[in-house]
């Protein structure tokens, strides 16, 4: 984590010339790229490459959010918004 804010080097998307500071993200990012999105957002028809995304998703539209902090009570999405909140 600490190279996203250390580190001078950045990795480039072919297709739209973003730029990343992992490897990592701009794999992730290029599934956005991808034509074929066979997971559909039933609520406002956006495409996923992973069911997984979706259903992260959705969560976006319910508002719900199951992970929560054990000292504040501040409600997540993800485990990664969780631990970023934690560090701040």
């Amino acid at each position: 984590h600490k190279l996203i804010h250390t580190s001078d080097k950045t990795y480039e998307c072919d297709m739209c010339n973003k730029k990343f500071k992992l490897p990592s993200l701009l794999k992730y990012h290029k599934l956005n790229h991808l034509e074929n999105k066979p997971f559909i957002c039933d609520l406002c028809g956006q495409g996923f490459v992973k069911n997984a995304f979706l259903r992260r998703h959705i969560f976006t539209h319910t508002g719900y959010k199951p992970y929560v902090c054990e000292i504040c009570e501040k409600r997540c999405i993800t485990k990664t918004e969780l631990k970023t909140h934690k560090l701040v």
